[in-house]
């Protein structure tokens, strides 16, 4: 099994690698998504080359309420994004809100985070342990509402946890690596970054080009 090792930041507390084995079952109407981050091939994966990539502690947690008519966020600052997610995966019955650790922007996986606790919340409330297979496929419906056209990484790293092997596929090719105890420090360089917007700018300059 894989041993939990502490991964160092420079602005939030320290933290560990995710496991399957240290996951938070959750309880209720509630589902958590974990972080990651990638240790090579950041965005080349987008292209379909390898990456590899490790699942932290650090995380979002979605909590649902039952409530009659469309389904509404509670939490402050939510987007026209997390509102086109809601409508696609739960419209209608419950009140919904967030809360997460995770920097946005930082490529940290947030916005697969949000998916992944969300998907997992919803078959909460509907009595299902999904596999990390169905969490995976449900979460990318949102996750191409974030990004547009995500690798994929992202969510399988949230969903599954561990360190990953992962090549972009139809299936995409996961291997799962052994977890050394090591440490990590990630520094913040203040800068957000957009997958979706990145993208679209490369597209444009290849075609006008």
């Amino acid at each position: 099994s894989s041993s939990s090792a502490p991964i160092k930041t420079s602005r939030w507390a320290t933290q560990g690698v995710f496991s399957p084995s240290s996951a938070l079952r959750s309880s209720g109407y509630s589902g958590d998504g974990h972080g990651k981050l990638i240790l090579t091939g950041e965005h080349a994966v987008v292209y379909g080359f390898p990456a590899i990539a490790v699942g932290i502690t650090t995380k979002t947690v979605v909590q649902l309420r039952p409530s009659p008519g469309p389904s509404v966020v509670d939490t402050h600052g939510a987007d026209k994004q997390l509102s086109q997610v809601i409508n696609t995966l739960c419209p209608i019955g419950f009140r919904i809100s967030v809360q997460s650790s995770l920097p946005i922007g930082r490529g940290m996986g947030s916005s697969a985070a949000l998916s992944v606790a969300l998907v997992r919340a919803l078959a909460s409330a509907h009595g299902h342990s999904p596999s990390a297979d169905t969490v995976f496929e449900q979460a990318m419906r949102a996750e191409r509402i974030f990004h547009r056209a995500p690798s994929g990484l992202d969510a399988t790293v949230s969903s599954r946890g561990g360190v990953l092997y992962f090549m972009k596929g139809e299936p995409p090719i996961i291997d799962p690596l052994p977890t050394p105890r090591w440490s990590l420090i990630v520094l913040d360089s203040g800068q957000v970054g957009s997958t979706a917007e990145m993208y679209a700018r490369e597209v444009f300059e290849r075609y006008a080009a």
